[in-house]
């Protein structure tokens, strides 16, 4: 895309927000210049994947989907699930994997947490939901999680690369040799990403402070509020609940996250620009 991009000119913004029935943005809103985006994979090499890594990705990403589902099962709500999906959905299409098919889903659990799978599977629990204010907070928190997803960052930590990727000691390599070993190093594989969801998280605040930052740009291009993850963590961060204390137990500090976001939106020129947060219509469904 050029450099006089704008979010309102973006076919796929108002495809993406046709779905939803209405239009994110309004007329009278002012709009960010360029695909902020773009600015964040500028500074970050993409590595060869090839079309073999992201069958893997996907295989692996569906096998831990189950395991997820068999821990928390969806909330029986058809209408709510639909609408997170829409939600999701729209922020989706401005990831830069257009090759993956996300699938966003309720997990019925009052912990306060959101999860992402490789292939694309990204799930927010009932206890989030339950602490959002308006939908561009519920978007920010999916497209932190795409973030996770577009680079890679558990794909990378349990070294998941086709037989035919570079890395001789990866479980694609594994896998390749087929039998009971290929069949023991996946599970295996797929406790340890559990165990990275539920219980120790990536351990890498590399990881985090990035999607943190794709999720304010995914935000800005789709015509959400960019500091929404800011006021949920600002708002989340002054309830000093069980559930919060956990999840500072496996991710960084709520403190450094939003002073990283708030440079970031600062520097970006979108602290003053006045994008959708929609808290009626979230109302309506949540």
């Amino acid at each position: 895309m050029n450099s006089t991009w704008r979010v309102s000119d973006s076919k796929l913004l108002k495809a993406g927000l046709v779905v939803l029935g209405m239009t994110v943005m309004s007329s009278g809103m002012s709009q960010p210049e360029g695909n902020f985006h773009k600015r964040l994979f500028a500074t970050i090499p993409d590595a060869p994947y090839t079309e073999d890594d992201i069958a893997t990705e996907i295989l692996f990403g569906r096998e831990l989907a189950s395991k997820v589902l068999g821990k928390y099962p969806p909330v029986k709500n058809d209408q709510l699930n639909a609408y997170v999906n829409k939600v999701g959905q729209v922020v989706a299409q401005m990831s830069e994997r257009s090759e993956l098919k996300y699938r966003f889903i309720v997990l019925d659990t009052d912990i306060i947490n959101a999860f992402a799978a490789p292939g694309g599977y990204i799930f927010i629990t009932k206890g989030a939901l339950n602490n959002i204010e308006d939908e561009s907070e519920l978007a920010a928190i999916l497209a932190h999680e795409i973030g996770h997803v577009e680079l890679r960052h558990y794909v990378k930590k349990v070294k998941l690369r086709s037989a035919k990727g570079n890395a001789e000691d990866s479980l694609g390599a594994v896998l390749s040799g087929g039998g009971r070993a290929a069949t023991q190093a996946f599970n295996e594989a797929l406790d340890e990403t559990m165990e990275i969801l539920f219980n120790k998280g990536l351990q890498s605040k590399k990881d985090e402070f990035e999607a943190d930052r794709t999720s304010v740009f995914l935000l800005a291009n789709a015509g959400y509020d960019p500091t929404a993850l800011m006021r949920y963590f600002n708002r989340i961060e002054k309830n000093q609940s069980e559930q919060v204390q956990i999840l500072s137990e496996t991710h960084p500090p709520l403190t450094e996250r939003i002073n990283e976001m708030d440079t970031l939106i600062e520097q970006n020129g979108l602290s003053n620009i006045n994008l959708a947060k929609l808290q009626e219509r979230f109302n309506e469904y949540h």
